[in-house]
């Protein structure tokens, strides 16, 4: 007599781990997600740059300002001097250390002419020093020093004795500046200025009574 054949049902084990589909989702959310991130950081990192130059680009115009209000009051309205003398951070190749470099700016007789304005190597004008060289301890050059592109447009205008019969005048300056982040040009060679930003300052002769 045959015995009857009994098939037990067959039981799997609980599944651990992920599947190839799972694994490749979550590769793919992991790219899109990474990708995002770079490209913040990337645009961050950007408009990092672009603040820290944006500042050492006002700070040299404030520097000429100041500089301009120091003198005296005859000094500035001379109208037949034609150019203003300041005084810039240079780089000593001896000591490697700062020093200052007197630079000659131009009065502009209108306000579209800009001029580049820095220490001078080699009779070049290099810019606005943004850091000396840099050494480690045996003394070689890590970073070469680093020059910002500036130019500016500077003007003043005397105003004329008022009605009242009085000699005082007063001198309106204007100085136009735009900087560059260097190593960025255009097609022509040329560095990539930002968009023109000014400072206005009024100056009064002192009264004496």
């Amino acid at each position: 007599m045959e015995r009857p054949l009994h098939f037990a049902a067959s039981q799997r084990a609980p599944r651990s781990g992920v599947t190839l589909v799972e694994a490749m989702v979550a590769l793919t959310l992991f790219t899109v997600s990474a990708a995002g991130l770079g490209s913040a950081y990337i645009h961050m990192m950007k408009y990092t740059e672009r603040n820290s130059y944006e500042v050492i680009g006002l700070n040299a115009a404030q520097s000429i300002v100041e500089q301009i209000q120091l003198r005296s009051y005859n000094d500035l309205e001379d109208s037949t001097t034609h150019s203003f003398d300041i005084q810039l951070n240079a780089w000593n190749s001896t000591t490697n250390n700062t020093i200052n470099q007197t630079v000659s700016i131009p009065w502009a007789t209108d306000t579209t002419t800009f001029i580049n304005v820095g220490v001078t190597e080699g009779g070049a004008i290099m810019g606005i020093l943004q850091d000396i060289r840099q050494r480690d301890a045996s003394g070689n050059t890590v970073r070469e020093r680093r020059y910002m592109p500036l130019r500016v447009n500077l003007t003043r205008q005397i105003e004329s004795p008022d009605t009242t019969g009085s000699s005082l005048r007063r001198i309106r300056i204007r100085l136009q500046y735009q900087w560059a982040i260097p190593g960025r040009y255009d097609s022509s060679g040329n560095p990539l200025y930002h968009a023109i930003q000014q400072i206005r300052v009024i100056l009064s002769p002192a009264v004496s009574y």
